[in-house]
């Protein structure tokens, strides 16, 4: 334990006096303000996880040399499993919620955010940003606010929308196969009805129906290259697969575009506003 409370030490040292000020202060002067929405501080506080739960959980994974345990890295769903602590102790959080955590996971250089479920309001933040200035914190915001990346385009949901109409209909079927039968009729070999099989059915349709919507709302209408625009949401340049750097010729990310004020505004509202 006294490793990880090196890492803590180092990576939380990071955060000089009056930083949070001047990261609320970039936020809602540098970057939301274009979108007029406003963000305000509602607390900062310490959480203590068992890393040895989480471990064994696999939320966390670490390395053993000669008997002796490194820094752990965390695994997919270490932010879920954050969350769940959180408001299991806490009840649940209508803002957006802010993990800065002492531990890296491979590839994850600054921030880890998604765009759905659209509900989804929390993001974690690598050491590398802990202290650091507010547009990477713009950047993983307009993911958990619904944006992706300007050069990702409608095909990162067409696969998951073509197999929830698939399932739509397919339960459809199922349905009207057996629609001859009243509800109060038991299923063979148990002890459900069929009344108890239309009521889970319905409620998956739903379900179903909500995900394709949302979906659908979330699809970039516009896309670019990589690394070619001032948008927040772009990057400062990537690796080619040959190994060569591709630098965005624009300064660091300066504007959300009008298509995206009006996105992240709806997801503030429905979502996580007050």
């Amino acid at each position: 334990m006294k490793l990880i409370t090196r890492y803590n030490e180092q990576t939380f040292s990071s955060m000089s006096d009056g930083w949070i000020s001047k990261l609320f202060n970039d936020l809602n002067n540098k970057y939301l303000s274009q979108a007029l929405i406003k963000v305000e501080e509602d607390s900062t506080d310490e959480m203590i996880i068992d890393v040895d739960k989480y471990i064994e959980e696999g939320a966390l994974d670490a390395f053993v040399i000669d008997g002796k345990r490194g820094i752990p890295r965390y695994n997919k769903g270490f932010d879920k499993k954050l969350y769940e602590d959180f408001v299991s102790k806490n009840g649940k959080y209508n803002g957006v919620i802010f993990f800065l955590s002492s531990m890296h996971q491979k590839g994850q250089e600054l921030g880890h955010a998604f765009p759905y479920p659209r509900e989804t309001n929390y993001i974690l933040m690598t050491p590398v940003a802990v202290g650091g200035s507010g547009l990477g914190y713009g950047h993983e915001l307009g993911h958990t606010l619904g944006l992706h990346h300007p050069w990702e385009t409608s095909a990162i949901y067409e696969t998951r929308l073509s197999k929830i109409q698939e399932r739509i209909e397919y339960l459809k079927k199922h349905l009207d196969s057996t629609k001859q039968y009243s509800d109060d009729t038991k299923i063979k070999d148990s002890n459900k009805t069929i009344g108890d099989v239309r009521d889970r059915i319905n409620n998956e349709l739903l379900d179903l129906d909500k995900e394709s919507n949302d979906r659908k709302e979330l699809i970039p209408p516009h896309t670019f290259n990589k690394a070619t625009t001032e948008n927040i949401m772009d990057y400062n340049g990537y690796e080619t697969p040959e190994g060569e750097t591709k630098y965005n010729p624009h300064s660091d990310g300066i504007t959300f575009w009008e298509w995206q004020w009006r996105m992240i505004i709806k997801e503030v509202k429905k979502y996580h506003g007050k």
